[in-house]
């Protein structure tokens, strides 16, 4: 059996040590285990992605507008492939609320 208190403290030194999380010294990390530090991350990561056109839109007004480099459409075209995977990955066949099938289709 895992100990929770060690399993935190490893998991907020993982979280301290990523470069793209600011370190927190004051968020509460116990009692969560790495399941509910996960879920929380998870949790944190598409309510960003759900917010993106909206926060754009605040902050750059006409966004759709822009340009866009074929590097930054192959970024976006990654993230979503990680986003669909991870949603199959994670909901079962009987999920009310899991994607169509036909939206679960790549290109061949």
């Amino acid at each position: 059996m895992v100990d929770r208190t060690e399993a935190s403290a490893a998991a907020a030194k993982a979280l301290s040590s990523d470069p793209i999380e600011e370190p927190c010294d004051d968020c509460i990390t116990e009692p969560f285990g790495p399941q509910e530090l996960w879920q929380r991350s998870l949790g944190h990561m598409a309510g960003d992605a759900i917010s993106l056109p909206s926060y754009w839109t605040r902050e750059f007004g006409d966004w759709e507008k822009f340009e866009v480099p074929t590097s930054v459409v192959t970024l976006v075209k990654q993230a979503a492939k990680v986003w669909v995977k991870l949603e199959a990955d994670l909901t079962s066949d009987d999920d009310p609320l899991a994607l169509p099938e036909f939206l679960k289709r790549t290109a061949s």
